[in-house]
């Protein structure tokens, strides 16, 4: 009997990608105010005074919209 001296192969589990939620008008508006409040590059200040609004947001959520409302 001939044995491979390799290591057998393990399947590790892949990390899956969250599904997309759309911004709410409330979400984008509650973003704006935080930033006038907090100003811009505090988004963990803006997120925990608002944490029952941005549900399901990162901080790295915030600052990508807040740069996306900004060139548009």
């Amino acid at each position: 009997m001939v044995v491979s001296p390799l290591k057998k192969h393990k399947i590790k589990k892949l990390a899956r990608r969250r599904k997309i939620k759309r911004w709410s008008t409330l979400e984008e508006d509650t973003l704006r105010t935080g930033v006038q409040k907090f100003g811009r590059g505090n988004w963990k200040l803006i997120l925990n005074s608002d944490r029952d609004i941005f549900e399901e947001r990162t901080e790295v959520d915030l600052k990508n919209k807040w740069r996306n409302m900004i060139h548009y």
